[in-house]
């Protein structure tokens, strides 16, 4: 097992255990949505704007319209996604939104809790309500704001007179959000829980 970001002696129930906290790389963010390159048909986020858009934007090689200020499709489409969007263009923080063109996917599909986008079960305020949550999340976790982790929990039963070795138990969760402080106490507690029911010990 890799270094562990931070060791500590924790009691629980009368016992002692050692609680390792590791920096977990092979979590991924799917439960707060996807990226891509290609804006899909509807309801994305377009990250170099910092905007929740309703619908796609034409390529801009495929507009046949300019007007006498030089408006395109593009434009016109750019400022009319959807009614509702014209309210919610402050509803993603614009310090987060800093998007490198050159080495970052431009769109993000927010999962919103696994919900269907606006016309199933979601209305369009609610969608852009949970859609804020997951991409400011996202957003924060490209500005390492906060890391998944894993948290390992180790009950030490000594020395076993037969073998001579040192016998432990641990038991460990991962995909942990490493700012979520009360989940990690209950993880702890949890795992605490399973090393002392593995060993046999009574802590009722």
């Amino acid at each position: 097992m890799e270094t562990p970001l931070e060791t500590r002696t924790e009691e629980y129930k009368g016992y002692e255990f050692k609680v390792e906290y590791f920096a977990d790389y092979d979590s991924d963010l799917s439960d707060l949505g996807t990226f891509t390159s290609d804006p899909p048909s509807e309801y994305f986020v377009d990250r170099s704007k910092g905007q929740l858009l309703g619908k796609a934007l034409p390529e801009p090689d495929e507009c046949d319209y300019e007007g006498p200020d030089g408006e395109t499709d593009y434009d016109r489409y750019d400022s009319d996604y959807a009614d509702w969007e014209e309210n919610s263009n402050e509803i993603l923080s614009d310090d987060l939104y800093t998007w490198n063109s050159d080495r970052e996917y431009r769109y993000f599909l927010p999962f919103c809790g696994g919900e269907d986008a606006p016309g199933g079960d979601l209305t369009e305020e609610e969608w852009a309500k949970y859609a804020k949550q997951d991409s400011d999340r996202v957003e924060r976790y490209n500005r390492q704001d906060w890391y998944y982790m894993g948290i390992a929990v180790t009950l030490d039963l000594g020395i076993c007179p037969n073998c001579k070795q040192r016998q432990e138990i641990v038991h460990s969760l991962w995909g942990i959000e490493s700012d979520c402080k009360e989940y990690q106490e209950e993880v702890f507690k949890e795992l605490a829980a399973e090393c002392l029911a593995q060993a046999g010990f009574e802590t009722d």
